[in-house]
């Protein structure tokens, strides 16, 4: 949902919007497109962990995509048409790792997303309304601010269209007052995580807690999939991907109906 509502907000020559399948394409490193090659910028989103299923999109497609481009566009939903199946931009890739972070580790010095937001809800379950949007250095080049709240600013004039912007990337977008007193508290619950699930033999906190998390939902669903009725049919459809084989495909979410 957060990813769709950010197409109200972009002011884009075209957008698209790719299938599961479709962005997977671009793990074919056989591609030969050199990203770069056009002449504009273009932002991929996706979300790290499926809200539904709790599929894991496998994040190795952010190096693909740095570097070949979009091997297929997909569904043109707004814009002008494309007449070429391929997009070879300067790409830049925002990750939505809200729902992976609940429970997954995410290791960006490895996969290098150029933005990724997290919700400290999701793996503290307090406080609530906090988040994070942690930009790269190679994403702040290319963000262009378009308007100034509070804080932001060294000088503003009221007669002139003048204003100095406060030096840092940090200081010139965290506009208005930030919940300070809140952010406080996100110190208490990084140390009652790693006080309850202390890093142990070679495996950090959210390494240990992804596992452990991963095992119940497999459990679970091993437990709920024997499951038939009088005549020997299912009584469960689950929504999954893999059958709770693999915790880097899969996160601790079971998705399914009761069938009559």
């Amino acid at each position: 949902t957060s990813v769709l509502g950010m197409r109200e907000l972009v002011k884009t020559p075209f957008k698209i919007v790719l299938t599961k399948p479709e962005l997977l394409e671009n793990l074919d490193r056989r591609n030969t497109s050199l990203a770069g090659s056009g002449r504009g910028n273009s932002l991929l989103v996706f979300s790290a962990q499926c809200n539904f299923s709790g599929y894991k999109i496998p994040l190795e497609i952010i190096e693909s995509v740095h570097k070949q481009g979009v091997i297929n566009t997909g569904k043109q939903v707004a814009g002008h048409d494309l007449r070429n199946k391929k997009d070879v931009n300067s790409f830049y890739v925002l990750l939505d790792s809200a729902a992976f972070v609940g429970s997954s580790n995410l290791d960006v010095g490895k996969y290098k997303p150029d933005f990724f937001c997290v919700s400290f809800y999701k793996m503290f379950g307090y406080p609530t309304g906090v988040g994070a949007l942690i930009v790269s250095k190679r994403g702040q080049s290319v963000l262009q601010k378009k308007y100034y709240g509070g804080g932001t600013v060294n000088i503003a004039m009221s007669r002139d269209d003048f204003h100095e912007k406060r030096v840092g990337f940090s200081s010139q977008f965290e506009d208005g007052t930030l919940p300070f007193l809140t952010i406080v508290n996100l110190l208490e619950g990084f140390n009652t995580l790693e006080r309850l699930v202390p890093p142990k033999k070679g495996k950090n906190t959210m390494q240990r807690i992804s596992k452990h998390v991963f095992q119940l939902a497999k459990y679970g669903y091993d437990k709920m999939s024997v499951l038939k009725h009088s005549n020997g049919e299912p009584l469960i459809k689950f929504y999954n991907h893999n059958s709770y084989m693999d915790s880097t495909q899969q996160g601790g979410v079971i998705t399914f109906n009761i069938l009559h």
